[in-house]
């Protein structure tokens, strides 16, 4: 009798305890690029992506009482890098990741909020996207990830979108036009 109790009261702290379901943040580049110019920014740039180690990694909980015992570990880094890099490499001719050489275009991402900083500042500017998604928690509330990881990948996509068509149409980055 004392094994069926001991067997009942870890089942009992497992469900208390809950469970963590990893996040596969996704790349999300910039699709549709608005842009009044017909070429891309001419110049050599070096790209330089600071503050997501600090900011891209979270630990989302529901604010509900759904699943509440359970959190879904996001470490979106390198998605939101790799966007960054590829979207850039839509807009302008020439630009690397941290090669050191040419103007530099900073971003500084805070939130997913990401800011804009040249070496001699042309443009300074700030885009943000908030997405929500709804879904179906499935089996022992495991579809709450997909569900986090389509947000996260819509709203970067978006925000994405933003800085190349700000970037893109801005007359200060196209002194050769």
């Amino acid at each position: 009798m004392e094994k069926q109790w001991i067997g009942l009261l870890a089942v009992i702290c497992m469900l208390v305890a809950g469970c963590a379901y990893k996040v596969g943040a996704r790349a999300a580049p910039a699709g549709n690029i608005y842009s009044i110019h017909d070429s891309k920014i001419p110049g050599k740039y070096a790209l330089q992506v600071t503050g997501l180690d600090n900011c891209c990694r979270m630990e989302v909980r529901p604010s509900s009482y759904i699943c509440g015992a359970h959190n879904f570990p996001v470490n979106a880094s390198e998605a939101i890098r790799w966007s960054i890099q590829h979207t850039l490499s839509l807009v302008f001719e020439n630009i690397d990741l941290n090669d050191g050489q040419g103007n530099v275009v900073t971003i500084s991402v805070n939130r997913f909020d990401p800011k804009l900083r040249f070496g001699k500042v042309v443009l300074n500017t700030a885009v943000f996207a908030e997405r929500t998604r709804d879904g179906d928690a499935g089996p022992y509330c495991s579809g709450g990830a997909e569900v986090i990881a389509e947000a996260i990948a819509s709203a970067t996509r978006e925000v994405m979108e933003r800085m190349a068509e700000r970037l893109s149409n801005n007359p200060a980055l196209r002194t050769t036009d």
